[in-house]
C-alpha cells in the first residue's frame, strides 16, 4: 500500500512541474480558441479588440462551441470537447484550469492501470506497470495538455479491464461497463476505433472456437460503434498538401521507436530534450555531454523492450512460464501468456496499422494517437521483470527502469515543452512601448501567439514572409509614418516567430531582410519543441527613407491591407490610411486598400476623400468587399445624392442579401426621395433584423411621422 501512494505522488508531483510556464500551442488553441476566455482578457478595455485579432467568438451553448471548433480541427470528436465546455463554464475559464482538469484525468489512469496488472499478472505487475506511467514523459505531457488523449488513454483502459473480464467469462456487468466505454471512447477520438481491432483480432486468433461469444461481443461493439464510424467518415479533413509540414509517414526506424521506446525522448519526435535540469546539479559541459546520450538510451529501450517480449514468448514456447500471480477471474483459468499476447497485439497493432495506412492512403501517423498503447508496453516489462527466477536480477531490472525514467525527467525539467508564446508575451508586455508594432510570422501563428499574448493596447498583425515581415518594420519605424503622441518614446517594431520542429540557430533570412533595409535587431530564444525567437527590430544608424521593396505579386499589398484594419479597429486613422496607402503604392489596382482607405477618411469625416477611395474601389472590382457598397451609400446620402445612394444600396443587398444596415441605408434614401411608404417598409425590415441599432429605429420613427402628415425633415 506505501509503494502505492509513493507512486501515485510521484506522478502528482511531476505533473505539476511548470504546468503554469506552458503555453498554449495550436493543438489546444484548436480545443480552446471558442471557450470562455480567462476572466482577466473580459475586464481589458481592449478585449474586443483582442477577439478579431485571434478572430475568435464565445459559444453560447455547447453546439455553438462544436461548430466553431470543426472550422479549427475538423477531425475532432464532441466527447472531450463537451467535457471541457462545462468544465471551463461551471468550474473556471483560466487555462491552468483546463489543465488541471487533464492532471485529473491522467491521474485517474495510474491506479486503474494498477487494477489491470494486479488483476492479469499480479500486484508487483501492477506497481511496475503505474510506476512507469507515472513518469512517463508522454504520459506527464498529455496529463498536462488540453486535449483529449488523456481521457481517450483513461477511457481505453476501463474498456481494456472490462474486456478481460468479460474474456475471462465475466457476467453482465461488465459487458454493461464494457459497452457503456466504448461508447464514450469512439466518440472521444477518430483512431480509438482501433482498439476494438486489437480486441477482436486477439480473440479470434486466441479463442477460435468461441464464436458465438465473440459474435456477440462484435456485435456489441459494432452497434456501439456504428454511429462514430458514420461521424468520421464524414469529417471533411483538411487537404494533404496543407498537412505534409507536419504529418508524414514514418520511417521503419521512426515506427520501432513509436511502438518500442515512445518514453525515450532520444527516441521519439513528441519531446524536447533540455540540458537544463542536468546544467543545475554538474555544469552546462557536462550536461550537455549527458544530453548526447540521449539516442543511446532511446536504441537501448528499443532492444530491452523488444527483449522483454522474446523472454516471454520464449517462456511461453518453452512451457516453462512461471505462473506470474492466480488471476481474479469469473471464469475458466487463463494462463498469463494469453494476456502477454493480448499485451502484445495492443502495443504493436494501432501503431502499424495507421503506418499501412498513411503508406496505402495518406499520411495519419502521430505517436499521440496511439498513446494508450504504451500501456501494454509498462505491463510487458513488468511481467519479464516478474518471470526472472533470481530476485536480485529481478531488483537489478527495477533499479535500471527508476533509472531510466529518472534520466528522462531531467531531459524534460527546466523549459517548456510546447513553443514558449508566453515567455516572449512577457518580455513584450514588460518592455513594448504601448504604441510599438507587434508582429507575428504569418497569420495562424499570429492567431495562436495573440491568444497567449492576452489583450493589448498593442497593434498587433503578421507577416506572411520574412521579407513581409522586414518590410512592414521599415515602414513602420519611417520617419514619414503618422507620429505617436507628443512625449512617446521611440517606436520599436517586436517580431515573433515559431521555429521548426528541435532547429537550433536564428532565423538568417529574415536577419538579411532587416540587414537589407538598414535596421537593427536584438534577438532573444524562447525554448520548446518549437523555439520562439523575440527579434526587437527599431532603426538603425543608416536607415535610409522607406521606400516600398516588393512587388504587386507579392501578399504585401494584402498584408499591409490588414495591418490597416488593425489601425482602423484600433481608432488610429491616420495610421490606417497610411498602411492602406502604401498597400496602394504596392499594387494600385487591390481594390481592398482603397476601400480600408475610404474607412478611415469616413472616421476622420474626410467625406469628398473618403468618398474618391470607396469609388475607386468599386472602379477596381465592385464585388471585392461589400461593405464599400455600404459605406459609399451612407456618404451619397450624406452628400444629398439620394438617387445614386438608392442603386449602390441596391447592390450592397445584392452581395448581402437581408443585412439590416442595407436595408437601413437604401430606407434613408428613400425616405430622402420622398417614397415614404416603400422607405417604411424597408426600415421596418431593417429594424426586425437589428433591433438594437437606435439609428434604424429613430429613421423609422422620422419616416411614419412624414407618412402621417408631419412637417417634412430637415
Amino acid at each position: 500500500m506505501l509503494m502505492f501512494v509513493l507512486i501515485l505522488m510521484a506522478g502528482a508531483a511531476v505533473r505539476f512541474v511548470h504546468i503554469t510556464g506552458e503555453s498554449v500551442w495550436w493543438d489546444e488553441f484548436a480545443t480552446v480558441a471558442f471557450l470562455k476566455p480567462p476572466p482577466e482578457y473580459e475586464a481589458s478595455p481592449h478585449y474586443h479588440r483582442w477577439n478579431q485579432v485571434v478572430i475568435r467568438q464565445d459559444s453560447p451553448t455547447l453546439g455553438a462551441f462544436l461548430r466553431q471548433n470543426k472550422t479549427l480541427d475538423p477531425a475532432a470528436m464532441p466527447l472531450y470537447l463537451a467535457v471541457e465546455y462545462y468544465w471551463n463554464r461551471f468550474v473556471n475559464a483560466s487555462t491552468l484550469s483546463l489543465r488541471l482538469l487533464s492532471v485529473l484525468i491522467g491521474l485517474l489512469t495510474l491506479p486503474l492501470l494498477f487494477l489491470l496488472g494486479r488483476h492479469l499478472f499480479g500486484r508487483n505487475v501492477g506497481l511496475i506497470a503505474m510506476f512507469c506511467a507515472a513518469l512517463s514523459p508522454i504520459h506527464i505531457q498529455f496529463s498536462r495538455e488540453i486535449r483529449m488523449y488523456g481521457l481517450m488513454t483513461l477511457l481505453v483502459l476501463i474498456a481494456v479491464y472490462a474486456f478481460c473480464r468479460i474474456f475471462e467469462g465475466g457476467g453482465r456487468k461488465w459487458w454493461f461497463l464494457y459497452g457503456i466505454v466504448m461508447l464514450m471512447l469512439s466518440w472521444t477520438h477518430p483512431f480509438a476505433l482501433l482498439l476494438p481491432l486489437v480486441m477482436g483480432v486477439f480473440w479470434l486468433l486466441s479463442r477460435p472456437r468461441d464464436l458465438f461469444r465473440l459474435f456477440k461481443w462484435g456485435l456489441l461493439t459494432g452497434l456501439i460503434a456504428l454511429p462514430a464510424a458514420v461521424w468520421v467518415l464524414t469529417i471533411q479533413f483538411w487537404g494533404q498538401d496543407s498537412t505534409e509540414s507536419w504529418m508524414r509517414a514514418p520511417n521503419f526506424i521512426e515506427l520501432a521507436n513509436d511502438i518500442f521506446a515512445d518514453d525515450a525522448i532520444g527516441a521519439t519526435y513528441q519531446l524536447n530534450a533540455t540540458p537544463h535540469a542536468w546544467a543545475a546539479l554538474v555544469g552546462r559541459p557536462a550536461a550537455l555531454w549527458i544530453l548526447s546520450w540521449r539516442w543511446a538510451v532511446g536504441h537501448a529501450m528499443v532492444l530491452g523492450v523488444t527483449g522483454c517480449l522474446a523472454w516471454l514468448f520464449a517462456l511461453a514456447f518453452l512451457k516453462r512460464g512461471r505462473s506470474l500471480a492466480s488471476p481474479q477471474r469469473d471464469g475458466a483459468p487463463i494462463a498469463p501468456r494469453v494476456w502477454h499476447f493480448f499485451l502484445s497485439l495492443w502495443l504493436i497493432l494501432p501503431p502499424v496499422v495507421l503506418y499501412l495506412l498513411s503508406v496505402a492512403w495518406r499520411p495519419c501517423h502521430q505517436p499521440r494517437y496511439t498513446v494508450h498503447a504504451s500501456l501494454a508496453l509498462y505491463l510487458v516489462v513488468g511481467c519479464a521483470i516478474m518471470a526472472l527466477s533470481r530476485r536480485w536480477l529481478r531488483a537489478l531490472c527495477i533499479a535500471m527502469v527508476v533509472l531510466f525514467y529518472g534520466y528522462q525527467q531531467m531531459l524534460m525539467l527546466g523549459q517548456p515543452q510546447h513553443p514558449d508564446w508566453l515567455g516572449a508575451s512577457r518580455t513584450i508586455k514588460t518592455e513594448a512601448g504601448e504604441n510599438d508594432l507587434v508582429l507575428s510570422h504569418n497569420w495562424l501563428w499570429k492567431r495562436v501567439f495573440a491568444y497567449n499574448l492576452g489583450p493589448v493596447p498593442n497593434i498587433v498583425c503578421y507577416g506572411s514572409t520574412y521579407d513581409i515581415l522586414a518590410e512592414k518594420a521599415a515602414f513602420f519605424l519611417d520617419a514619414a509614418f503618422p507620429a505617436d503622441e507628443p512625449g512617446t518614446a521611440s517606436r520599436t517594431v517586436w517580431t515573433v516567430i515559431q521555429t521548426d520542429y528541435f532547429t537550433e540557430g536564428t532565423i538568417e533570412p529574415f536577419e538579411q531582410a532587416l540587414t537589407a533595409r538598414g535596421l537593427a535587431y536584438e534577438t532573444r530564444i524562447f525554448g520548446g519543441m518549437q523555439r520562439v525567437i523575440l527579434y526587437r527590430v527599431e532603426r538603425g544608424e543608416h536607415t535610409a527613407p522607406y521606400e516600398p521593396r516588393l512587388t504587386a505579386d507579392t501578399d504585401a499589398p494584402k498584408e499591409f491591407g490588414d495591418l490597416a484594419m488593425e489601425y482602423w479597429r484600433a481608432g488610429n486613422y491616420d495610421k490606417a490610411i497610411a498602411a492602406a496607402n502604401n498597400a496602394a503604392r504596392i499594387n494600385p489596382r487591390y481594390a481592398r486598400a482603397w476601400s480600408y482607405m475610404g474607412m478611415a477618411f469616413k472616421e476622420l469625416n474626410r467625406n469628398e476623400e473618403a468618398l474618391a477611395a470607396f469609388e475607386r474601389a468599386l472602379e477596381i472590382d465592385p464585388a471585392d468587399y461589400p461593405w464599400t457598397l455600404n459605406n459609399h451609400a451612407e456618404l451619397l446620402i450624406e452628400a444629398g445624392r439620394y438617387q445614386e445612394a438608392v442603386a449602390i444600396a441596391n447592390k450592397a443587398l445584392e452581395a448581402l442579401p437581408g443585412d439590416p444596415w442595407c436595408l437601413a441605408l437604401l430606407g434613408r434614401a428613400l425616405h430622402y426621395l420622398e417614397e415614404y411608404e416603400q422607405a417604411r417598409q424597408t426600415l421596418l425590415q431593417a429594424a426586425q433584423g437589428e433591433s438594437g441599432d437606435l439609428r434604424i429605429r429613430q429613421w423609422l420613427e422620422e419616416t411614419e411621422h412624414a407618412l402621417a402628415g408631419g412637417p417634412p425633415h430637415e
